[in-house]
């Protein structure tokens, strides 16, 4: 069941409970029925939690495997990954040495791939965001996607859009006299960076 919150109404647990049980009401159906026999599922938002504390709730997988993503692909102002920053190094409290982290199964290798799917998906979005603008994105058969925050799938989305029609993405910009954009692109990394999301 979809409902939308009139514009003019602030999105306050209070204002969502009231609105979800006016939509079920007017289904005809009671408010101690919603709460015996509906089940909710919706993001994580603070919101939402709250107003659905009275009801049978479970968090979207969809969206927290989402937020996951989202932070371990994120960038910091300082240029530092999610890997960058739980690999910093620390200050023995003991003996006031500063030392990196062990490289623990691996974690230092892992932190390379992020690093390197990162500059991928930058290089890719930066792609998207030139056949958008520029207007080539109608010469291409399918339109490609851009990375959207709001929408939990968006990256894969987006990946998936320019991966499908590679070929057509590099003709298009090869006519456009912008080739160059597709240089540091490694179509194989992303392919498999699609597979696993």
């Amino acid at each position: 069941m979809l409902k939308n919150l009139p514009a003019s109404l602030k999105k306050t647990f209070l204002n969502l409970r009231s609105e979800l049980l006016l939509a079920f009401q007017q289904l005809g159906i009671k408010a101690d029925l919603v709460k015996t026999h509906v089940m909710f599922t919706t993001d994580c938002g603070a919101n939402i939690v709250k107003a659905l504390s009275l009801y049978k709730w479970v968090g979207c997988a969809c969206h927290q495997l989402a937020t996951v993503l989202r932070h371990v692909f994120a960038v910091t102002r300082e240029g530092q990954t999610f890997m960058d920053i739980l690999l910093q190094t620390e200050e023995d409290d003991e003996e006031g040495i500063v030392q990196r982290q062990p490289d623990v199964d691996g974690v230092e290798n892992q932190l390379e791939t992020v690093v390197q799917v990162n500059k991928q998906l930058e290089v890719m979005s930066k792609v998207v965001v030139y056949l958008k603008r520029s207007g080539l994105n109608g010469e291409l058969t399918k339109a490609v996607y851009q990375e959207n925050d709001t929408r939990w799938n968006y990256r894969l989305n987006s990946l998936r859009s320019v991966l499908r029609q590679m070929d057509e993405v590099m003709a298009v910009l090869t006519r456009a006299g912008k080739s160059s954009l597709l240089e540091d692109i490694d179509a194989d990394l992303l392919a498999e960076v699609a597979g696993f999301l």
